[in-house]
């Protein structure tokens, strides 16, 4: 008896992609990513790139046609079979306004891939006055705006080519007549706002017809002509939707001046693409790598820097383009394809480099602050203060170093802060405070032997100018008038003391009623002051203590408490406690002490449960440093959304404390690789949805090919992603389908779910790696 197994199959694609900046160093302020021989791709030799409106990329290579998914590669080269692609040196690959794929190869002509069958059509075009002659190499297909295509070829001038009827014209040289174009090796072709065509020739300059295909003229180079055409072997033209003319030539970029029809130079390489992207930046591929220009001034040169992975990994730039999320690709002459995201470009890195003594120390970062001047302090673990100076931008170190006569002795800093006055106070592990008098260059000791605790990890002064210093055994409170210290520990028969174990870094807060909230490994402590006519110091307080033992409502999931963060503007009655290990616990509260508390962990969506530190934005976003990542909290809606390597921070691991929000509102996070800086404006979302789509059909794990005979029979009659309803016997018991979402900014960190309707009960989710669905 013949079984029938008919189901349907539904994929839901979750985006967790999200924006920000590539790392920041030695100058190269963004990271490419790299699609090789290493990653499938048939030759590290390739001419050009174009996304299909099912949203594959497609590549043309001198060894076969490409087609990448963001995971994997399909290459389609020369078979047996007679609907193969007869030619494996592709030169150009083009989607027409239909969604025709075109492909241009090096011996054969032109073909049309089929994408239901997924094989292709071999286009026989006549040629004038070469009777049967094969058309031969096809450099470029562009199409106009009445859908004709230009079919340029080497050494047959060019062919208009109508895709729907087939019917031809033949555009070619003919030293008989002198309206004829000026040379039959055509290179590329562009179309002028005007309506007129310009043709590229390999040595005979630039062919202009008008709208009517008649010859408004040629542009040559000459050493008197009036033009200024740098050079008469002509790559590339290019015209930008405001109607600019490029033209890449053998030594240079110029761009055409329409008031005195002349050319003017932008660059001294030999230029092979040009592309206008969306942010009105205009790419330019050249001989000597990338440049990027905003109208006529160049904003950035990116080239083959041997010392950095992230960078391009050829210099020659045969042609740029634009995917339909805005991922800008790069075909080059023997490094395969460079991409990148340009949106992806709002987290800045900084870290140690060995080679430049003006870089960060060490990467290992605990504190932030910043003095009157501007400058930025950087406090490291093992090496002492760094100062990145406002006037030069260079880090300089005063441990091992001087900065405008400050040097200090200390190499273990845990915390730095600059109180209202800008005096700085600074933090260490074992020897105490030390305060750094505005406009002076001595650090004078100030807690040495005096505090709970030598080992400092909190500094905060109050709405009073007390200092309230957090150590390894309790809480001090420092008095810079009378220099007096008060203390306070946990003791277990006292329940008016503070929370047991360590005051961790930023842990410390004064909320709008004057009452303080201070953190500890062994919990909350609330402390409320009994007189508020008296001085902050003077006064007692009451202390009440939140912990995993509270009552439900205000108990905490986790006693370890490494982070506060309380913003009064935008959360008068609520603060933002990070734990390690039990997530973020928000404590609403009013005068009185503790309303609720309400917790969130890695099953809410955070990335991590350990939460070193976090920053409140004027729009509310909570922002927080973790063991994998840095997470942003939209407190009202309740979303999270988590930011990794592959959007430029320093490390997935941050450290204890290490946070700062400057004057100008932008936010820095240290971690174990350096520190992160950006403004939380810049941070934007994502809003392209990409498409699903299936890749592959297997039985019983081998794959199976349209047209393919299967146990006497034909599974796909079309491809995977054409098909409607695919039918399979008990001999084809297990089946598999693989898929995948057509992003491809930094597609590993996309998760999926799916779920075939009438066997699973709910979805599946998967990571990138996983993106088959098996049944048996």
């Amino acid at each position: 008896m013949k079984h029938v197994l008919s189901v349907s199959f539904f994929l839901l694609f979750l985006q967790f992609l999200s924006l920000s900046n590539f790392a920041q160093q030695s100058g190269y302020n963004i990271s490419f990513q790299h699609l090789t021989t290493d990653k499938g791709l048939p030759s590290n030799i390739t001419y050009s790139l174009t996304q299909d409106s099912a949203g594959f990329i497609w590549i043309a290579t001198s060894d076969g046609l490409a087609r990448y998914d963001g995971y994997n590669t399909k290459v389609f080269r020369r078979s047996d079979q007679s609907n193969s692609i007869r030619d494996n040196f592709i030169y150009d690959v083009f989607v027409d306004i239909k969604s025709n794929i075109w492909i241009g190869t090096n011996y054969r002509g032109l073909y049309l891939y089929n994408p239901v069958k997924e094989d292709f059509i071999k286009i026989d075009i006549p040629l004038a006055g070469h009777d049967n002659a094969p058309l031969g190499t096809i450099r470029k297909i562009r199409q106009d705006s009445s859908g004709m295509l230009w079919l340029c070829t080497q050494s047959n001038g060019v062919i208009l080519f109508n895709p729907d009827t087939y019917a031809s014209e033949h555009l070619y040289y003919d030293n008989t007549n002198q309206n004829s174009i000026a040379s039959d090796e055509v290179i590329d072709v562009g179309f002028d706002i005007a309506g007129n065509t310009w043709l590229a020739h390999r040595d005979s300059g630039i062919t202009i017809l008008n709208a009517d295909r008649e010859l408004i003229g040629n542009f040559k180079h000459t050493p008197y002509s009036k033009y200024k055409l740098p050079n008469n072997s002509i790559n590339t033209i290019y015209t930008t939707p405001e109607g600019i003319t490029f033209v890449g030539t053998r030594n240079s970029a110029c761009y055409f001046n329409i008031s005195d029809s002349t050319f003017n130079t932008l660059t001294n390489s030999e230029t092979f693409s040009f592309h206008y992207n969306r942010q009105n930046q205009l790419f330019i591929g050249s001989s000597d790598g990338i440049y990027v220009l905003k109208g006529t001034e160049k904003v950035n040169h990116y080239r083959h820097i041997p010392t950095n992975s992230n960078s391009l990994t050829n210099n020659l730039i045969r042609h740029c383009y634009e995917d339909n999320s805005g991922v800008m690709w790069f075909c080059t002459r023997a490094g395969g394809v460079n991409y990148f995201y340009p949106k992806k470009k709002m987290f800045q890195v900084y870290r140690h480099n060995s080679s430049y003594k003006h870089s960060l120390s060490h990467n290992l970062i605990r504190s932030f602050s910043h003095d009157a001047a501007g400058n930025l302090w950087v406090g490291t673990v093992q090496n002492g203060i760094d100062i990145l100076s406002a006037e030069d931008g260079k880090f300089y170190n005063i441990f091992n170093g001087s900065f405008q006569g400050l040097h200090f002795r200390s190499n273990s800093i845990v915390k730095l802060y600059s109180d209202k006055s800008k005096n700085m106070w600074i933090g260490t592990w074992g020897d105490g405070v030390f305060l750094l008098k505005r406009g002076t260059s001595e650090f004078i000791p100030v807690s040495k032997g005096k505090t709970s605790s030598d080992i400092i990890l909190d500094i905060f002064e109050d709405s009073q100018g007390n200092i309230w210093i957090g150590t390894e055994n309790g809480l001090d409170i420092y008095n810079p008038e009378s220099k007096a210290f008060r203390q306070f520990v946990y003791d277990d028969n006292d329940t008016n003391s503070i929370a047991p174990f360590g005051i961790q870094s930023n842990c410390i807060v004064e909320d709008i009623h004057g009452d303080f909230w201070v953190g500890s490994y062994g919990g909350l402590s609330h402390f409320s002051r009994r007189n508020v006519s008296d001085s902050i110091f003077n006064d007692e307080f009451n202390i009440r203590k939140y912990s995993s033992e509270s009552p439900d409502s205000t108990r905490l999931t986790e006693n370890r408490i490494i982070s506060l963060n309380y913003n009064g503007e935008v959360y008068p009655n609520k603060l933002m406690v990070g734990t390690y290990g039990g997530g973020l616990q928000v404590v609403l509260f009013d005068k009185q002490g503790v309303e609720v508390i309400k917790s969130y962990t890695t099953y809410n969506g955070l990335s991590n449960n350990v939460i070193y530190a976090s920053q409140t934005d004027k729009s509310g976003n909570i922002w927080m440093s973790t063991s994998y990542g840095l997470t942003k909290f939209d407190a009202e809606n309740y979303v999270f959304k988590t930011y990794g390597l592959n959007d430029g921070l320093q490390d997935y691991q941050f450290f204890w404390g290490a946070s700062l929000i400057d004057t100008a509102g932008y936010f820095y996070f240290g971690g174990v690789s350096g520190y992160n800086k950006f403004h939380p404006d810049s941070i934007l979302d994502d809003k392209f949805i990409p498409p699903v789509v299936f890749t592959e059909f297997r039985i019983y794990n081998k794959p199976v090919s349209v047209g393919e005979e299967l146990n006497n029979r034909i599974i796909l009659t079309e491809s995977i992603n054409s098909i409607d309803k695919i039918k399979l016997t008990h001999k084809e018991s297990m089946f598999s389908i693989s898929f995948s979402s057509l992003h491809y900014a930094f597609s590993e960190d996309n998760l999926y779910e799916y779920m075939l309707e009438g066997f699973d009960k709910e979805f599946i989710r998967v990571g990138h790696d996983q993106r088959i669905a098996t049944y048996t």
